[in-house]
């Protein structure tokens, strides 16, 4: 019998400005179950000039995404032709995260433009439900 993983995502976004609450939402659907998973810590290199794929193991199409990073990176899904960048807010450095929840996808590529900082970047991938 294969693993069951069972997966309750939950987020909450509060934004407020000069104090006063703007929106303040909680995520959080039914726990579900998966079948197979594929997590690590990658360390990127400084200056890349090509993006690095992400080894799903025995993932053949993902289904959730969540990556967090402590400096921006550029984070590409499927096809390097089209990127995210996560990370850096106005200040251009600091810590990002990406959650994909519900989507698909088969290749998961990374990108560490700076020239002087290394990125760690950590990865949790979930295939689609078991039935």
């Amino acid at each position: 019998m294969a693993d069951v993983l069972k997966v309750l995502p939950l987020a909450r976004i509060r934004l407020t400005r000069n104090g006063s609450i703007l929106h303040n939402q909680s995520y959080a659907p039914t726990e579900r179950t998966f079948t197979e998973e594929a997590g690590a810590r990658v360390v990127l290199g400084t200056n890349q000039a090509t993006f690095q794929e992400f080894d799903l193991e025995s993932i053949a199409v993902g289904s959730v995404l969540i990556v967090k990073t402590d400096r921006p990176i550029k984070i590409a899904i499927d096809t390097v032709a089209q990127f995210v960048k996560v990370g850096g807010g106005d200040s251009g450095v600091g810590p990002g995260a990406l959650f994909l929840d519900e989507g698909s996808f088969s290749h998961v590529f990374f990108k560490n433009e700076s020239v002087s900082n290394k990125a760690t970047v950590t990865v949790l991938a979930l295939t689609a439900e078991a039935s």
